[in-house]
């Protein structure tokens, strides 16, 4: 996959950081939490009004996500319960971009290592014919 960093310098001559560093950001205006762990061109696909998938240049493979909003959440639910000025809203940006970069490396570092975990669990449980007791009540 080509990176964006090598097609805008051979297109235009421009250079970007050499260091690409895979963190949630907070964009403010947007009232939105990003977190790419790809440092190449993507397609956002949003989902629904809180999530948006970022998508690889051709859509083959997720590669991040966007959460819109945290402010509204902490005007119309935290603040009023936990009776907290505005200002307040400030440190909770920092807690948040921590939790979801962590979140994002668990998901999108070793992607190939966890879903052959998981297709290796589901032939074993196919293999032994593991089924759920009928007891059981599971609701989604």
């Amino acid at each position: 996959m080509d990176n964006l960093a090598k097609r805008l310098e051979g297109q235009f001559g421009a250079t970007l950081s050499d260091h690409f560093v895979k963190k949630a950001s907070y964009n403010h205006s947007m009232d939105c939490l990003e977190y790419v762990s790809v440092n190449d061109i993507t397609v956002s696909d949003r989902i629904d009004d809180f999530l948006t998938l970022i998508k690889s240049y051709d859509q083959s493979e997720v590669v991040g996500f966007k959460l819109k909003g945290f402010r509204y959440i902490f005007k119309e639910i935290i603040q009023p319960i936990c009776q907290l000025d505005d200002e307040d809203f400030n440190p909770l940006i920092d807690v948040m971009k921590n939790l979801f970069t962590r979140v994002g490396d668990d998901v999108f570092v070793d992607k190939e290592k966890r879903t052959s975990a998981y297709r290796l669990a589901i032939e074993i449980t196919k293999r032994d014919r593991v089924n759920l007791p009928d007891n059981l009540n599971i609701a989604a």
